[in-house]
């Protein structure tokens, strides 16, 4: 199985923090699944980084060089039909990282990893 980590999943990993869900745990500690974090995901980080409204315990880069090298997650980059597929969504939600993310895990095929129930909406399998 193929998992895509919402950023909020992604710190709450990061900072083996309980608040992750049991559910969601199981699913990332599977050796068998393959944990996908998007590059929407940095991006978004360090947006939030540059506004104030995310503080993290090493610099950003630090964070994505560990997730790459040593974090088991594979980076998912964004791809033109991603985009494309952005026009087919209906406006349930509109952060726009939100829904780059679930363009990405509907073209993909993978399960999101998030506790945002507004991504049930869009016919995604949501892990929780």
């Amino acid at each position: 199985m193929k998992y895509l980590l919402d950023t909020q999943a992604y710190l709450l990993l990061l900072e083996q923090d309980p608040e992750l869900s049991p559910k969601a745990n199981k699913a990332v500690e599977n050796p068998k699944a393959e944990i996908f974090i998007s590059i929407v995901s940095f991006w978004e980080m360090a947006v939030k980084i540059n506004i104030g409204k995310l503080q993290l315990k090493a610099s950003l880069q630090e964070i994505i060089q560990s997730s790459i090298t040593s974090g088991g997650l594979s980076v998912l980059p964004v791809l033109i039909e991603h985009i494309i597929g952005l026009g087919s969504l209906p406006l349930h939600h509109r952060d726009p990282f939100d829904r780059l993310l679930l363009s990405q895990a509907k073209h993909e095929g993978m399960a999101l990893i998030s506790g945002d129930r507004a991504f049930d909406r869009y016919g995604v399998e949501r892990i929780w």
